[in-house]
């Protein structure tokens, strides 16, 4: 297994992983891990840039997106719906039903919570 690492000023880290498998197939994923955003939208702009810059497979934001969760908040998460990569959420502390639901009505976005995701080949457990 070969990784590969950039160093990004938090809460945002660049990982990608090759991986060998059955016969001569290489398979190559790349994920963006994002936390703690708190509703800095220019965190979001350099989430959206690096989607751009770098091959990214998937968003992977472990969560507290938000604040405090208000409706004012939730608008705020409509902006990852334009990010053209699968985009996984798991909920924080900070983050509301109503943020939650908001998150689920985006077709790139899958919120993480109780079933398995099925995603470019990989499993979520």
């Amino acid at each position: 297994m070969r990784t590969s690492a950039l160093r990004l000023p938090a809460p945002v880290t660049y990982w990608g992983c090759g991986v060998l498998s059955a016969g001569s197939l290489l398979i190559f994923t790349a994920s963006l891990h994002v936390t703690d955003i708190h509703n800095n939208p220019a965190a979001l702009d350099l989430v959206g840039r690096i989607v751009t810059l770098f091959p990214v497979d998937a968003i992977v934001d472990t969560g507290d997106l938000t604040d405090y969760g208000t409706p004012l908040e939730a608008l705020l998460v409509k902006r990852l719906g334009s990010i053209a990569v699968p985009y996984l959420f798991v909920p924080g502390n900070h983050d509301s039903p109503a943020v939650i639901q908001e998150l689920e009505q985006l077709p790139n976005v899958k919120v993480l919570q109780e079933d398995p995701v099925y995603i470019k080949g990989l499993v979520t457990p």
